[in-house]
């Protein structure tokens, strides 16, 4: 029996404006790049259709998930493909985590991803043998890019950055928010954060962060984090994982094994 367990929230923003004579934040929420995001700031300005600009955007460049993105047409792609400003972004990010963690972190383990049924392509092949050969496919060393066309050595390979580009969007948000002078924001896409000044009440943002309980229908807090001016990231291998034959499968890939860590 194969049972897939999953869930977009991780975190949760705790109300901050018990003073109703103290005016509430603005707030942009929505669904994007596969799950929720959420915005609150100090700002009588609305800004919903900038901000969904902005994911539109980003989505068209580099969701796997969008048959029509630049990282789909070079999943799908001989050789080389020209690309924007996002992905070559993104792209230079990647290698630079990359070679920190000297391939820990490796984008072209999409094929998989895929076979373990976490990928926008669940082919589930993983048999022994078949790890081994889509091992062979791990390789971000044969894909480069130059002159704003991204290249690789082999058209099997294939990128996925949805590890980062959550926590990227992030970043382009906050930098969209900063350009527009707004002093006090907190933004959250997919469990990723950035806050910066305070709320509304002039105090540190606070962010709730959920209990890991599996099969938790109602939401237990585990902690809550106060934040201004800093970032933060989570990962619940807890929410996404299935369990098959009585054994779990996470969703986080080794890329040195083939396998769920």
């Amino acid at each position: 029996m194969r049972h897939l367990i999953s869930s977009f929230i991780f975190l949760s923003f705790i109300a901050c404006n018990t003073n109703p004579k103290k005016k509430a934040p603005n707030e942009v929420k929505g669904y994007a790049q596969g799950t929720t995001y959420q915005i609150l700031y100090l700002d009588d300005r609305n800004f919903q259709r900038s901000v969904d600009s902005i994911l539109i955007a980003i989505d068209n460049s580099l969701s796997t998930y969008n048959k029509r993105s630049i990282i789909t047409n070079f999943n799908q792609a001989d050789s080389l493909l020209e690309v924007d400003a996002y992905f070559i972004e993104v792209f230079n990010m990647a290698k630079e985590v990359y070679t920190t963690t000297g391939g820990a972190f490796n984008p072209t383990v999409t094929h998989l991803v895929n076979a373990w049924g976490f990928g926008f392509e669940n082919t589930e092949k993983t048999d022994s043998n078949s790890i081994d050969s889509l091992l062979k496919l791990v390789d971000f060393d044969g894909i480069s890019i130059q002159n704003n066309k991204v290249i690789k050595n082999r058209k099997e390979l294939m990128l996925d950055f949805n590890a980062i580009a959550q926590g990227y969007t992030v970043d382009v948000l906050a930098d969209f928010f900063d350009e527009k002078n707004v002093k006090n924001y907190l933004i959250e896409v997919g469990g990723e954060i950035i806050a910066k000044g305070k709320n509304a009440e002039k105090k540190p943002w606070r962010v709730g962060i959920d209990k890991p309980i599996e099969n938790q229908e109602e939401r237990v807090l585990e902690a809550v984090i106060n934040l201004e001016n800093a970032a933060l990231a989570t990962s619940g291998n807890y929410r996404k994982f299935y369990e098959k034959d009585g054994i779990k499968y996470s969703h986080t890939i080794n890329p040195v094994t083939g396998y769920p860590v």
